[in-house]
């Protein structure tokens, strides 16, 4: 089982250097007036913040590290059993990326 692990991780790093797994925001996104406030007055209000954000995009992240993985393994010629590639997607899903300063310098509380 450690070995699979291995290469497990192996393939992530690959895929994650390839694809980058990384969400990009758009010059008009921004959070809430809410979700401002809420980092600036609590104390784990960034965490709970990034959260929200990861909760709300776990669609598209999964469509994107599904979409990668499939390409990788078909450039590759690399086939997975089901328990890997839920193993790599899980490990690629919880590899991605998100810059919230670029959400938070969009942002602004009145």
């Amino acid at each position: 089982m450690s070995q699979l692990k291995n290469d497990i991780t192996k393939l992530a790093d690959e895929i994650e250097s390839e694809f980058g797994l990384e969400i990009y925001w758009d010059y008009n996104d921004s959070l809430s007036e809410e979700q401002v406030m809420k980092i600036i007055l609590e104390e784990d209000g960034l965490m709970d913040v990034e959260n929200e954000l990861y909760e709300y995009n776990i669609d598209y992240i999964s469509e994107t590290v599904t979409g990668a993985i499939k390409e990788y393994c078909n450039k590759n010629d690399i086939e997975l059993d089901d328990d890997e590639r839920d193993e790599l997607r899980m490990e690629c899903e919880s590899r991605y990326k998100f810059d919230i300063n670029g959400l938070i310098n969009n942002s602004s509380a009145h």
